[in-house]
């Protein structure tokens, strides 16, 4: 059965709630005799007003001052506005004194009898006349407040839900706000300054202050480790197209420099297989670009561009920043031609790096070391075929309803800091950060479940639970359980413009 409420905004949903609870509470607060009610209160009121006059016209006429107490009367009539008219009938049914307009004014039917009231007023124990009182009818007295709770409620449920709109507006984070995270306002780099400055990789053994980027973004962004998907994921995603010679670089022949080596401690099997990661994907993501080129679908070529900028030199890799940031301002500027060179450049930087060999084989030296150097090389150029996915491998789909825009955002944010975060968790293991590394696994441990992706929820526990016995083998073992998971998982994209003509 289709979820309808799915196609609803989350704001939208949000302050219905809201406005829903707000509704719930003034009902009980009136159930519970909080509220006020107003034709209860006119009805108190004049019954006051009449047991007083019936109090003083039985003095008076006792007393003898039957012409003070029309006077008073007469005058009490002139200063209520309430009270249109009165009039006094003594015990033989003569009129003793009235009031202007009483005839029009009283009414004796039953319905009328919360706007007329009769008094009797007594001498010495025995009934003396009657005195008639005419008031306004209640709902021309209450006007608006005469419909009570459901007026009130009439009046704040459309001034509350703007209220609330605006409100939720103005707190949450639109999605075009979180769409494209390359928005900022930089100035974009000069494509060969002369005062560029070679790129720095991050040490290996920093930890990441959790939920903070690095100072320098240029290396490390909240796209480091998008390289985690499934190759069948990956190769589905940007998968190349032919293209006509003239409008795709060339692919890469022989190195056209040294032999580039990742910088993080390859002897480390996490580090290690994070880097065989990257290296591995990285032939389908430049194909993707190239693609992306050749159709001028300039959004998908600069997001790819930044996710470049900030992997390659989180991962050691740190060649590729400055060509990947300055192709992602030349897909922002729509440059075919820059970004036609910059895309050459990078693949020639490509054509040198050196996969990380496993580590069980032994160290050569001299011309062997050489023969094994440029067979890395040369196989590193091939592109990596998909591989047969099995049920330890299957991807893992978000649970959350990713059609509605709030939703994915959402959960590609949680995406982007996962990555960061995690790469803060390896430096953790590695520096013994054990009091930070159960805070993070905390972190993810609630959040994976929340956003849709509950298979992180047990490994995250047992990650936690080896940081405070502070196991480092275990803990070894459980990152890399959570690191096998979020390479499984699926992830959401926005939509991309249509390619320009």
């Amino acid at each position: 059965m289709p979820k309808f409420d799915a196609r609803i905004p989350i704001r939208t949903r949000l302050t219905l709630t809201l406005v829903c609870l707000l509704t719930a509470t003034v009902l009980l607060a009136d159930w519970i005799g909080l509220v006020p009610d107003s034709r209860t209160q006119l009805a108190q009121g004049r019954v006051s007003v009449c047991e007083s006059l019936a109090a003083t016209g039985t003095a008076m006429v006792a007393a003898g001052n039957s012409k003070g107490f029309e006077s008073a009367v007469t005058a009490l009539v002139e200063r209520n506005r309430s009270l249109r008219s009165a009039r006094l009938i003594d015990a033989d049914g003569n009129t003793a004194f009235q009031t202007a307009g009483h005839a029009q004014y009283w009414s004796p039917l039953p319905q009328h009898r919360d706007s007329n009231f009769t008094l009797p007023i007594f001498r010495f124990g025995k009934p003396w006349g009657n005195l008639q009182l005419a008031f306004t009818a209640p709902a021309t007295e209450l006007a608006g407040s005469r419909f009570g709770i459901w007026g009130l409620l009439a009046f704040l449920i459309p001034i509350s839900l703007l209220q609330y709109s605006w409100l939720l507006e103005t707190m949450l984070p639109s999605p075009a706000a979180t769409a494209d995270p390359t928005t900022a306002d930089r100035e974009p780099l000069p494509a060969h300054s002369d005062n560029a400055v070679a790129p720095q990789s991050p040490p290996a053994a920093v930890a990441v202050v959790p939920g903070v980027l690095a100072p320098n973004d240029d290396t490390l962004s909240d796209d480091t480790l998008k390289d985690y998907r499934s190759a069948d994921d990956t190769l589905r995603d940007v998968a190349p197209a032919a293209h006509s010679p003239e409008a795709s670089p060339s692919a890469p022949s022989a190195p056209s420099g040294p032999p580039i080596h990742t910088t993080l401690p390859i002897d480390d099997e996490e580090m290690r297989c994070i880097v065989v990661n990257f290296v591995d994907r990285l032939d389908a993501r430049l194909n993707g670009m190239q693609d992306a080129l050749h159709h001028a679908d300039f959004q998908t070529l600069r997001s790819e561009a930044h996710w470049l900028k900030g992997s390659g030199g989180t991962v050691g890799f740190g060649d590729f920043t400055i060509p990947a940031k300055e192709l992602e301002y030349a897909a922002k500027d729509q440059d075919s031609q820059l970004a036609l060179e910059l895309l050459q450049q990078i693949h020639s930087i490509r054509s040198r790096i050196v996969p990380p060999a496993p580590p069980s084989l032994p160290q050569a030296s001299g011309l062997e070391a050489s023969a094994l150097e440029a067979s890395a090389l040369e196989a590193s150029a091939r592109q990596s075929a998909p591989q047969p996915s099995s049920p330890d491998n299957a991807p893992i789909e978000c649970t959350l309803p990713l059609d509605d825009e709030d939703y994915l955002d959402i959960v590609v944010d949680f995406l982007q800091q996962l990555d960061v975060r995690l790469m803060g968790m390896l430096s953790m293991v590695q520096t013994k950060s054990f009091d930070e590394l159960y805070d993070e696994a905390h972190w993810l441990k609630g959040s994976g479940g929340t956003v849709g992706f509950p298979a992180f929820t047990d490994p995250a526990l047992a990650l936690m639970n080896a940081s405070e016995r502070r196991d480092v083998r275990q803990c070894q073992e459980s990152l890399r359980d959570v690191l096998a998971i979020r390479q499984r998982l699926v992830v959401p994209h926005t939509s991309a413009p249509a390619p320009a003509e």
